[in-house]
């Protein structure tokens, strides 16, 4: 959820929404079309999960439960996924998986021996690549539980292909399971970032995508007063979400989120121009490599106003 806030005079009226997230679009298919009931918010303060203070999830991401390994063939690894069984004295390899950029279930049989008639711990390293988000986990059918994670008292974290995802950074992760376990079938969803993701932003409307903003470019057409409101901190944003949007779009990603709609809510005080945007697809936290823009055109150019997770002079993310 990216929220801006700016003094604007009322003869801005017009305003192009410059939205980056690291993806780069396949398909973009512009929905401008009003959603029939507003779906219901859920403010995300999990930052295991990575869903920044303050996002919106509208609709939930379940709803784009085909992944995107049903159309993108694996191709080019980015990264290993290194599987380690404590034995109760040390450490040892039992598997090595090659991931890509798109959240893919894989299965690999453990050789736990007697270690599987207790409590199996299980150790995941990520070795190359950018950053490793795993979605579902399970051994025998039993859901994970992490051992060095603060997962705000949600035991079901890995419990289900949701897109709603664990980062492990350089630190390993550990998996407890309950014993015992006799099959030893890991399952695993997960993903791996590439070192060099693409750098080219969507640009709503989208009819601007790949193309330099202009004052030719396409403007969203807002009249000043049309919607009345005001935006004094992260709680009002529950009440945003009840509204109609002002603006909808889904964009289909390759960098291996899920795709989904973005929808952007504008409205205004007596001297305040509110942008309101709820980026549903961006599952993952990645500082300042994120970043949103609006553009506003007025009679002497247009003036830009971007928010990041560390820039907030003009709002917060």
């Amino acid at each position: 959820m990216q929220s801006f806030v700016r003094h604007l005079p009322a003869l801005f009226a017009s305003l192009l929404l410059f939205l980056v997230l690291g993806w780069a679009p396949v398909e973009a298919i512009d929905k401008t079309e009003q959603r029939s009931q507003p779906p219901t918010p859920v403010i995300g303060s999990d930052t295991v999960s990575l869903r920044p203070p303050g996002l919106l999830h509208t609709p939930s991401l379940s709803n784009y439960d085909r992944y995107l390994l049903a159309i993108a063939p694996f191709r080019h690894p980015t990264g290993s996924l290194k599987i380690l069984v404590w034995t109760g004295q040390k450490w040892e390899k039992r598997a090595l998986l090659n991931l890509d950029q798109f959240y893919r279930q894989q299965r690999v049989r453990l050789d736990l021996g007697s270690t599987g008639e207790g409590e199996v711990h299980v150790r995941l390293e990520k070795q190359g690549g950018g950053s490793l988000h795993i979605d579902a986990a399970s051994l025998d059918g039993q859901v994970a539980a992490l051992q060095n994670r603060t997962l705000d008292g949600r035991s079901d974290k890995l419990a289900a292909n949701d897109f709603d995802v664990v980062h492990v950074g350089l630190t390993p992760i550990d998996l407890v399971f309950d014993g015992p376990h006799d099959n030893g079938m890991l399952s695993i969803t997960a993903r791996i970032e590439s070192e060099n993701p693409s750098k080219v932003p969507f640009l709503l409307p989208l009819g601007n995508t790949g193309r330099p903003i202009s004052a030719q470019s396409q403007f969203l057409e807002y009249a000043w007063n049309s919607r009345l409101g005001t935006l004094s901190d992260s709680k009002n944003l529950a009440a945003v979400a009840t509204e109609e949007p002002f603006y909808q779009a889904v964009l289909e990603a390759k960098s291996g989120h899920p795709s989904d709609t973005t929808y952007t809510w504008v409205f205004n005080d007596e001297q305040t121009l509110y942008v309101v945007m709820d980026v549903t697809g961006d599952n993952t936290r990645d500082g300042d490599k994120d970043y949103a823009i609006v553009y506003v055109k007025t009679p002497i150019g247009i003036k830009q106003f971007k928010v990041t997770e560390s820039q907030t002079r003009w709002g917060q993310s």
